[in-house]
């Protein structure tokens, strides 16, 4: 199984099981306290998915929320104490502080892409800023849950376009550059979301076919096309 397929699949397992949990909170199969006990074993879950996602180039943001939603999750089980997340909460500054130290993912970046000609961008509780130079782009991952993407293609070259960028935007922001001379069409999912290419209007009547086809979902979050 390829890494892309794999990551597809681990993405779309982790929804489900998200969407079933929810179900069975709002069909009254569980009640509201089991709910609130088990929220934040999916921000763990979340979490782990992120570092995954990312081939742990960033870790700030889900290795945080792995932290302290791990550490609530224990105390609503019964196996740390009601009072030891208050006293000992300064240990997450410290922890945030290494991390920092640590993680580069804040930086902006120049990345090459793989053979295919594609680019993995990740950023979940946290910020990814990267410019791609490449004279053979052919597709991108782009995924923003709580947190924001902005992916600079402007130095990239399509020899056999379309490129397929595929984009989950959820309580995100996801900003994508690309030439004005591209045409970039939307096959996008809006839920309470904004999709919009910001570029100016073209003064072709025919803009002919797609240079770009951005894909996938905006759930609360923002795509933007911007040059």
């Amino acid at each position: 199984m390829t890494r892309r397929r794999w990551e597809r699949y681990a993405t779309g397992g982790l929804l489900i099981l998200i969407g079933v949990f929810l179900l069975l909170w709002t069909t009254d199969i569980i009640d509201a306290a089991t709910v609130w006990a088990w929220i934040p074993a999916l921000f763990v879950l979340l979490g782990m998915w992120a570092l995954l996602r990312s081939g742990f180039r960033n870790f700030v943001g889900p290795v945080m929320i792995i932290a302290i939603a791990g550490a609530f999750f224990l105390r609503a089980i019964g196996i740390i104490e009601e009072g030891v997340i208050s006293m000992w909460w300064p240990l997450f500054i410290v922890l945030f502080g290494i991390l920092v130290i640590l993680n580069r993912s804040h930086r902006r970046s120049r990345i090459v892409v793989d053979s295919k000609g594609g680019v993995d961008a990740v950023a979940v509780f946290s910020t990814i800023d990267r410019r791609v130079e490449a004279d053979a782009f052919g597709e991108a991952e782009v995924a923003a849950v709580f947190g924001d993407v902005r992916l600079d293609l402007r130095d990239t070259t399509i020899p056999h376009p379309p490129a397929i960028i595929d984009v989950a935007s959820i309580f995100g922001d996801a900003e994508i550059r690309v030439p004005e001379k591209y045409v970039v069409t939307f096959e996008v999912m809006s839920v309470f979301g904004d999709v919009s290419d910001r570029r100016p209007r073209r003064s072709e009547e025919s803009p002919g076919e797609a240079d770009v086809i951005i894909s996938g979902i905006a759930l609360f979050g923002d795509i933007s096309v911007l040059d």
